[in-house]
């Protein structure tokens, strides 16, 4: 359900943006071919148009399971660290997120989700994710053990060009890179929606 005359749509795999016949932003459509139009479309920079945005490197996100709070959380229900490159080894520091069950709802009860982010320094190629997060993370993965389960993935953080003029009514979000902060994430939101709505966003009160 959506509000102010608006449709949503879940679960629908995403295409391509589509654009109108004086190449303006028209909408989305899904890979069932179904169009869904709109006057503005707010994409993340690797949904960019070609030459809008470009992979500036890989981040490796490792996700675990526990069945306790992650080692120098204590029992804190929820927890972020930072492990300094100049402290484990590497060009770039090691982040680590976690929360339990009782805390956002985000794992099952007696349970904890511990996610370890970086960038990733050394080659992918011919490796599956969890080979390229056990390398990269290798300094910081004592702090979780003993783990219930884990899996991994590597993906792109692109960039977008600032010199590329982008379509009319189409707005690229950039990348979510290896932080563990959402602040970042927060003041990207607050660029689009400005301009998008014409105006700032107030979030006071809510």
């Amino acid at each position: 359900e959506a509000s102010a005359g608006c449709a949503a749509v879940r679960g629908a795999a995403l295409g391509a943006v589509e654009f109108s016949a004086d190449g303006a932003a028209a909408g989305v459509r899904c890979a069932d071919g179904t169009l869904l139009a709109a006057p503005r479309v707010v994409v993340g920079a690797e949904r960019a148009p070609a030459g809008g945005a470009a992979p500036a490197y890989h981040v490796v996100r490792l996700y675990a399971v526990l069945a306790h709070a992650p080692q120098m959380c204590k029992d804190a229900r929820s927890c972020r660290l930072l492990v300094p490159a100049s402290q484990c080894g590497r060009k770039h520091g090691i982040h680590l997120s976690s929360s339990c069950h009782g805390a956002h709802r985000v794992a099952p009860d007696g349970a904890w989700l511990a996610v370890f982010s970086t960038r990733v320094e050394g080659p992918t190629d011919g490796l599956a994710p969890l080979e390229v997060a056990k390398r990269e993370l290798a300094a910081a993965l004592p702090i979780l053990r003993p783990t219930r389960k884990v899996f991994a993935e590597v993906s792109a953080v692109y960039t977008a060009d600032a010199d590329a003029t982008l379509p009319e009514g189409l707005h690229v979000l950039p990348s979510v890179d290896e932080t563990t902060s959402l602040d970042e994430v927060v003041d990207d939101v607050e660029v689009a929606y400005e301009a998008v709505a014409g105006k700032p966003l107030e979030l006071a009160g809510v």
